[in-house]
């Protein structure tokens, strides 16, 4: 035990019987202690009255007394920090977010985590929708941002940050657009744009065969430039069609397509091996994700 957490929490009791309770250890110890610290400075920090009345601080005590108290509060903030410095902060971590979300994402999320981490080395990597599941499962990447799953992968940890909804676009003069009530199955014949699958069987996602001529690109980005120059469709998230309209001129449409409620409104998850270690990391990182998607435009 510290001695001068000692000489503080007798000084706060003015009794060292009551310090040691305070300090959960004996009274004899708690003496003994306090007996140390002032042989150690060649003066006496409290006068001892008679039996039974309490100690008082000396001079010389009240003038060490703030001074210890700050000593032992930087002390406590300071073995706080180096067991959450060494027992649970990684000296790196690699984020996976796919461009179905702003790139903007990933810059506030390093803001945040440098205020509180400054020495942490983040890595943000901007990889297709499917190819995150590899990413993660080779253990190339700590975290990635995904779509929900009805068959989600075993070993991976999971938690939900937002959602994100589609809608089928094709070019204001492409066949399709024409349709006047355009279903999935008036698709088939005509070229469908999809993200780059994975070919890990990972995703259900990209199993899915809307069209005969399924073509797959490396990001929404890409499918979406494609469909804008009338070769197609694409299933593309509502906001990257709506913060790129400089790079389309507005000539992609939406397709009214009906389905059930809900069916292109997707569960934005926060993904993980279940074995990663530092979990309060990973509660910063969903939390702060969680927070910067509820005030991100998208």
């Amino acid at each position: 035990m510290n001695l001068w957490q000692c000489f503080v929490m007798v000084a706060q009791h003015s009794s060292i019987s009551k310090a040691a309770r305070a300090l959960a250890q004996s009274q004899s110890t708690t003496s003994r202690q306090l007996a140390m610290l002032e042989d150690e400075l060649g003066y006496l920090l409290f006068d001892r009255p008679d039996k039974g009345k309490g100690l008082s601080i000396t001079g010389h005590g009240l003038r060490l007394l703030p001074k210890a108290k700050l000593a032992m509060s930087t002390v406590e903030r300071l073995e706080e920090e180096a067991l959450f410095l060494f027992d649970d902060q990684p000296d790196d971590i690699k984020i996976a977010i796919p461009d179905m979300l702003p790139k903007l994402v990933g810059a506030k999320l390093c803001a945040r985590l440098w205020r509180k981490w400054p020495s942490l080395e983040i890595h943000i990597y901007h990889p297709s929708l499917f190819e995150t599941y590899r990413l993660i499962q080779q253990q190339k990447i700590d975290f990635g941002i995904i779509l929900s799953e009805p068959y989600p992968l075993m070993n991976i940890q999971f938690e939900a940050i937002g959602r994100c909804e589609f809608g089928i676009y094709t070019h204001i003069d492409h066949p399709a657009a024409a349709i006047e009530k355009p279903t999935f199955t008036a698709l088939i014949p005509y070229r469908f744009f999809l993200p780059l699958s994975s070919h890990s069987g990972a995703s259900v996602l990209e199993n899915q065969k809307v069209s005969l001529n399924m073509s797959y690109t490396q990001s929404f980005e890409q499918a979406m430039l494609l469909t804008s120059e009338s070769l197609g469709c694409a299933a593309l998230p509502k906001a990257i069609v709506k913060q790129a309209s400089h790079l389309v001129n507005d000539q992609l449409i939406e397709l009214p397509i009906y389905t059930v409620p809900g069916l292109l409104t997707y569960t934005i998850e926060l993904a993980n091996l279940q074995l990663y270690p530092h979990q309060e990391i990973r509660a910063e990182i969903l939390n702060e994700l969680t927070q910067i998607l509820k005030k991100t435009d998208y």
